[in-house]
């Protein structure tokens, strides 16, 4: 927190305060294993809420994954590896942490926010309180995982280089696997780039 601007503390100081004025916030903590299922179906609600339902992305967009992230709360319930956070204003949930931990680090799988709470930054605002109570317990590390979004870099500026390895057989189908992600993909993206940059800043 003492790397972070001055003008980010500042911002979130004043929507905190603005929030407040609706009713009393706190950040409501889900573990016990019995919460989890109607927990999760109201995190996953708000992850849907904003953009990513809008885009397809969220998690309830497809059943496949929504039973995934289901089961897998489930499981890490079981194994005390799990925290469903969700920040609250007058009782009511309006941004969501799907968060899972190990003895010194956490690992944020799933964040979302009410879009009707937009302006108070809601999201910012559960990370900022989770933080503090991470600093707090003696956690070491908040991995965010990911790509480098640049939201990411208002909290921190140390990024963690990772590199993919692609495996493909020697068969057609794999050959043509290949030659559509690293031969006609980045093609694909160039064209895109030159003829309309913001469409490339939304899909990169």
């Amino acid at each position: 927190m003492s790397r972070m601007k001055g003008s980010h503390r500042y911002n979130l100081r004043k929507r905190y305060e603005r929030l407040s004025k609706i009713g009393p916030v706190d950040v409501e903590v889900v573990t016990d294993r019995a919460a989890v299922q109607d927990a999760i179906k109201d995190g996953l609600r708000i992850e849907a809420a904003a953009w990513k339902g809008n885009q397809g992305t969220a998690i309830l967009s497809d059943v496949d994954v929504t039973t995934f992230y289901t089961r897998l709360a489930d499981r890490e319930a079981d194994l005390e590896n799990l925290k469903l956070l969700f920040l609250r204003v007058g009782g009511r949930r309006i941004a969501f942490s799907y968060l899972l931990y190990t003895r010194d680090t956490l690992y944020p799988v799933k964040i979302g926010y009410d879009p009707e709470y937009h302006i108070y930054s809601p999201g910012n605002m559960l990370l900022n309180l989770i933080l503090q109570e991470a600093c707090a317990k003696g956690y070491k590390e908040y991995d965010f995982l990911g790509a480098d979004d640049e939201w990411k870099f208002d909290w921190t500026k140390e990024i963690r280089a990772h590199h993919w390895l692609y495996l493909f057989s020697n068969r057609l189908r794999p050959r043509v696997l290949h030659w559509l992600k690293f031969s006609l993909s980045p093609r694909v993206k160039q064209c895109i780039s030159r003829c309309c940059p913001a469409l490339a800043r939304r899909i990169s």
